[in-house]
């Protein structure tokens, strides 16, 4: 950021509070946004970034504060307001319809699309994509593209409707690490055109990668804020978490493993959504006392096969056995009796929103069976204090068990989830980015519950798009590349980070390297 874009104070917000209930959300929060600087904003789950960006987008009004625009005092009354002011804003939830190609998504985006030659909507979304290397084809349908493609769409989206002011919401909680380098860049050749982007995230290392200035929030407050590179990991970690300091994870490296098999997957085919092979022939076994991690690029099979070994997608050939009991037909139900457990990426999936938080804990009926009085009778007593129980381990920000679920924020969502699977102590957990949108307290007490899930001989296969929290958690990691798998790791091979993201990106393990890897260039 250059020194004229210090002068100029494109958007300011002045002692922004609102309240949700009894709850907080923000309280007096001030924050100033410079022309041309990636501003990051830091803090928990329930630290109240999400919402002051949607005040900032004016899908809510503040009870009190001020947010000014070049200096003029502004008032959104809806996100339409803000966006005639040159804000825009990236949500984690995409905003696509599925069926329209990307340029239709594009038109309707427009106030006056109906105006706009649909050729011109073409060029636009070309030069856009050339411009700020956020290529996508206009005329693919949405469904076809990945998540990383549809951010970018969304992103087009708001370049088209000249935002001057851009607000990314968590945006790489989905992505895998090669995405999220890409999406990097793109967003530096925004700012060197003179946009603005407030990066919200609770990932410290992104923040100190890719901000100029930071601001981090802790309980709905701004406990911090300042240039980027003058501030530490550690006193950014301290700044967040406050007198809650993390403790260090131990490294999954201990060699608990046992002979026992708790999953034998072979010569496995599954069929993806839209007709391709996407499993091509896996062999895997997961053994009992060990963390067997899953790595990727994203689309290259990793979902279709845990969905495949939970019960969601029917293999086309080949076998899941699970404690040598063949489950290839089994419902989810079936499985989860035979003490599986599964964590997955969205948790929205593995919830009914409509519920009170409390029946969100027994929707499954092996948990239900935990909380009958007599054989029939449910203890709704007992039920509501486990999930307060819950609620207190994972720092949930929630009013009461009643509370209805869909009012809670996409981390806490996950963190309910997290907590009802392992609340059945299941012999056998599957988890698909478990630390998707968790903080970074929660972050780490997640993985110190699977290290210690782990030592009590429970198995655990993990996939996560975070390369080196994979690499930190687990015992062996198998490269998926193109359906198969390409590469199986142990934990203490030579040169593990650049041979698994060699293996991810050409499908070959080029083996152990002698020179240092530089990682800055290889990957994040």
């Amino acid at each position: 950021m250059g020194e004229k874009g210090k002068e100029h104070v494109i958007l300011k917000a002045v002692g922004i509070t609102k309240r949700f209930g009894s709850i907080i959300a923000n309280d007096n929060i001030s924050i100033e946004l410079y022309k041309s600087e990636i501003h990051g904003l830091l803090g928990e789950n329930g630290s109240g970034k999400t919402t002051l960006c949607r005040i900032i987008y004016g899908q809510l009004k503040p009870d009190s504060g001020k947010i000014y625009i070049d200096g003029v005092e502004t008032k959104f009354n809806s996100p339409r307001d803000a966006i005639r002011a040159g804000i825009a804003m990236v949500h984690q939830e995409l905003s696509l319809i599925p069926t329209l190609t990307v340029s239709e998504n594009v038109a309707l985006a427009k106030m006056n699309s109906f105006k706009i030659p649909r050729e011109k909507i073409y060029e636009e979304i070309l030069e856009l994509g050339e411009r700020f290397g956020i290529k996508v084809p206009p005329d693919v349908p949405i469904s076809r593209l990945s998540y990383g493609e549809r951010q970018r769409v969304e992103i087009l989206k708001a370049l088209s409707l000249g935002a001057r002011i851009l607000i990314m919401d968590e945006p790489t909680t989905y992505l895998t690490n090669i995405e999220s380098e890409d999406l990097f860049k793109s967003l530096k050749n925004m700012v060197s055109e003179g946009l603005t982007i407030l990066f919200v995230s609770h990932r410290i290392n992104e923040i100190l990668s890719i901000t100029d200035r930071v601001t981090i929030l802790r309980a709905g407050k701004v406990v911090g804020s300042g240039i980027t590179k003058e501030l530490s990991k550690e006193k950014l970690v301290e700044m967040i978490v406050g007198n809650r300091i993390a403790e260090k994870t131990p490294a999954s490296s201990e060699e608990t493993s046992t002979s026992e098999v708790a999953i034998s997957i072979r010569d496995l085919y599954v069929m993806g959504d839209v007709g391709q092979m996407s499993v091509n022939g896996v062999n895997l076994d997961l053994y009992y006392g060990e963390v067997l991690g899953i790595a990727g690029v994203e689309g290259n099979g990793q979902r279709e096969l845990v969905e495949a070994i939970v019960g969601l997608r029917r293999p086309l050939r080949g076998s899941v056995r699970i404690n040598n009991v063949d489950v290839s037909g089994f419902t989810t139900r079936k499985i989860r009796e035979l003490g599986v457990a599964y964590v997955p990426e969205d948790p929205g999936a593995a919830l009914v929103l409509d519920y009170p938080i409390f029946r969100n804990l027994i929707i499954s009926p092996i948990v239900t069976n935990m909380y009958l009085k007599g054989k029939i009778l449910l203890d709704i007593n007992r039920v509501k204090e486990a999930i307060k129980t819950l609620i207190k381990i994972y720092s949930m920000r929630v009013e009461k068990p009643e509370q209805i679920t869909s009012t809670l924020s996409g981390g806490t969502k996950q963190k309910l989830v997290v907590g009802r699977e392992l609340h059945v102590e299941p012999k056998i957990l599957i988890l698909y980015n478990p630390s998707k949108g968790l903080d970074v307290a929660t972050s780490e007490h997640l993985k110190q519950i699977i290290i210690n899930e782990k030592k009590k001989g429970k198995a655990v296969l993990l996939y996560s798009a975070d390369l080196d929290e994979l690499v930190e958690m687990s015992d062996r990691i198998a490269v998926m590349y193109s359906g198969r798998i390409v590469a199986l790791f142990r934990k203490n091979d030579e040169d593990l980070l650049y041979r698994i993201a060699h293996a991810m990106t050409t499908g070959q393990d080029p083996g152990a390297r002698r020179e240092q890897l530089d990682r800055s260039t290889a990957f994040k």
